[in-house]
């Protein structure tokens, strides 16, 4: 039994170390996705006053021009599912780069961002792509599970293999295309769409998984300490709410429940809460269940920088 054990090992150590050495290919070349474009240009812009931090709801909406308009340079650095673990190796890799730290980093939190369905690594695996990448193996040691880390492992062997085939050329023009056009948005992503009945039930199969979904305490914990990480650090962090619309219809009452303790204890900690009081709350405003379009996203961007003004010291 023992000799047969050994002879396993020593079969199957070799194709791990292959599998170990394939899957860090996986980034030799960009991915034209506009989160991973996003990370590679913050640090070109730095703007002097505002980083606004958070999931696709903040790139739908939040207005840079009307920022622009009053004077405040600012970029967002958002990507898809982003919650606290992805705040954490986003804000990280970009003060490791930025020209210079902004006056204010402000962080989103939403329902979603203390929910299992955020910092979704394997759908996501941004941390690929960051201007200084992390490997699968600390993500797993630092944020995750085996059964993430098995299905990062798939997608970054599979991704190594794919980039043979590609028109590497094409594929970093598009890609430098598309961070030019995000430098000039300062990371916001128009949309014209709006949002009707039947589209809102088309999308209800997809926002069915937050019927189910639990609140995590130790996100909730995750995040607060992360912020006075960061103040720590003397830089000023202010938690921000954005429109979520009709994901409302998609909590469970604990789960809203579970919120609102967390966005008290935030406050409790010391930490600046702008809260969601824009009225922004109807259907002309929103693209999407919980995303708003680009009309929702100039009325909410005016109200915020009122609050901002009223609320931030900078």
């Amino acid at each position: 039994m023992k000799k047969l054990l050994l002879k396993s090992c020593i079969l199957i150590l070799p194709l791990l170390l292959a599998l170990f050495c394939i899957e860090q290919l996986d980034n030799r070349y960009p991915i034209v996705d506009s989160s991973v474009a996003r990370t590679a240009v913050a640090p070109e812009v730095s703007p002097s006053d505002y980083l606004f931090v958070g999931p696709s709801y903040c790139y739908n909406g939040i207005y840079t021009p009307i920022l622009d308009s009053a004077g405040k340079s600012s970029f967002i650095l958002g990507v898809a599912t982003a919650g606290p673990y992805f705040y954490e190796i986003l804000i990280d890799d970009y003060l490791a780069y930025c020209k210079k730290k902004p006056k204010v980093i402000f962080v989103n939190i939403s329902p979603g961002t203390c929910s299992d369905i955020f910092d979704n690594w394997a759908s996501y695996p941004i941390h690929r792509y960051l201007n200084n990448p992390l490997s699968n193996e600390k993500i797993l040691w630092r944020y995750t599970d085996l059964k993430d880390y098995s299905l990062l492992l798939r997608k970054s062997i599979k991704k190594s293999f794919a980039s043979l085939m590609q028109d590497h050329k094409k594929v970093v023009d598009d890609f430098e295309a598309l961070k030019a056009g995000l430098a000039e948005a300062k990371g916001f992503s128009y949309s014209d769409l709006v949002l009707t009945d039947s589209i809102l039930d088309l999308q209800r199969p997809v926002y069915n998984k937050f019927k189910t979904s639990l609140f995590n305490q130790d996100k909730a914990d995750y995040f607060i300490g992360l912020v006075k990480k960061y103040k720590e650090q003397n830089i000023n962090m202010v938690a921000f709410e954005v429109p979520t619309f009709r994901l409302r219809d998609f909590l469970s009452p604990e789960f809203k429940e579970a919120y609102l303790l967390f966005k008290e204890r935030i406050c409790q900690n010391k930490i600046d809460l702008i809260e969601d009081k824009s009225g922004v709350d109807d259907y002309a405003y929103f693209s999407t269940a919980d995303h708003m379009n680009t009309r929702g996203a100039k009325l909410f961007t005016a109200s915020l920088l009122k609050r901002i003004t009223e609320q931030v010291a900078e």
